[in-house]
Order: structure tokens, then C-alpha cells, then sequence
């Protein structure tokens, strides 16, 4: 997952690069989950999820320590979900 460089590089990426690592995540999150992926969701569960306003991430004023704290809780979850998935075989179904 791509979403791995921000926790590696948090003080050398711009606002920008920050905001889109983290949508990229949040985003893997909803699609895991069977929910919508929207500008609006996804930006209501950074907010909820990571404990910052997206804005502030955009901005590069996010609360550091706070925000790579729950970064790195959802990241791990996430990570470890798609581990499973590999190990026992993700069972995709088209519509």
C-alpha cells in the first residue's frame, strides 16, 4: 500500500502528497468495508477515523503526533485485513 510513505516520510512530504496518501487509505478502508467512496465520505471519515480536518492535512497543520498515532492504528488494521485476505483468498464477486 502506497499509504505506508507517509508514515516513513511524514516530515519531508508536502500538505498535498500528506492529503492524498491519506485519502488513498481512507479510501481502501471504505471499499474494504462496502461503503461509498465519495469526496464527501471520505473526507467525513478522515475527520472521524484520524482524529484531523482534512483542510489541516491539505494545509500541513495537522497535529502530528495525533494524527500519525491513528494513522499508524488504521494502517496496521488495514494491513493485516489484507494479509488475511491474501492468505486465505479474496472472494471478489462482478456485478
Amino acid at each position: 500500500m502506497k499509504s505506508k510513505t507517509l508514515l516513513d516520510n511524514f516530515d519531508y512530504l508536502t500538505g498535498s502528497q500528506k492529503y492524498e496518501m491519506t485519502r488513498n487509505l481512507i479510501a481502501i478502508c471504505l471499499f474494504l468495508n462496502n461503503k461509498k467512496i465519495n469526496n464527501e465520505t471520505v473526507n467525513s471519515n478522515i475527520k472521524k477515523l484520524l482524529k484531523e480536518i482534512p483542510i489541516n492535512i491539505k494545509q500541513n497543520i495537522a497535529n502530528k503526533k495525533i494524527f500519525l498515532r491513528e494513522y499508524k492504528k488504521l494502517y496496521n488494521q488495514l494491513f493485516k485485513i489484507i494479509l488475511k485476505g491474501i492468505k486465505n483468498g479474496f472472494q471478489l464477486k462482478a456485478n
